[in-house]
């Protein structure tokens, strides 16, 4: 499974990623675009590790790729999965994602930004 970032946005309906054909992608992958919290510490034992949380922020298509960037289309600009944040505003190049929070912050996490995560989708046709 192929995972790179966003490396552009180019408007309200498209964003680049820094991966292309040098990396596998081709015209028609589809991407879920992720913002993950890097570690959730157990309240007990702030030195305990219980995990990462993975929330889902945008679906998006591959549709003009080259060798080491692709120019992808928002399909799903919102996939919220049973949790009530505000959509708007959804996209913002303003910041980048911290790799090093420790909280999993408020709705700005929930937004395409440059550096957020983009992770392949598995194709279900075999």
């Amino acid at each position: 499974m192929l995972q790179g970032k966003i490396a552009a946005i180019v408007d309200n309906e498209s964003v680049v990623i820094n991966m292309g054909s040098e990396q596998g992608v081709s015209p028609g992958m589809t991407f879920t675009a992720v913002y993950e919290a890097q570690r959730i510490l157990d309240p007990d034992n702030p030195k305990n590790t219980l995990g990462t949380l993975t929330f889902e922020i945008a679906k998006l298509r591959a549709t003009n790729v080259q060798d080491k960037m692709t120019f992808c289309k928002i399909l799903d600009p919102y996939i919220n999965r049973g949790i009530e944040i505000p959509l708007v505003p959804f996209i913002t190049s303003e910041s980048k994602v911290d790799p090093e929070a420790t909280q999993i912050g408020g709705p700005e996490n929930l937004k395409l930004k440059i550096g957020t995560i983009v992770r392949q989708v598995e194709s279900s046709a075999k």
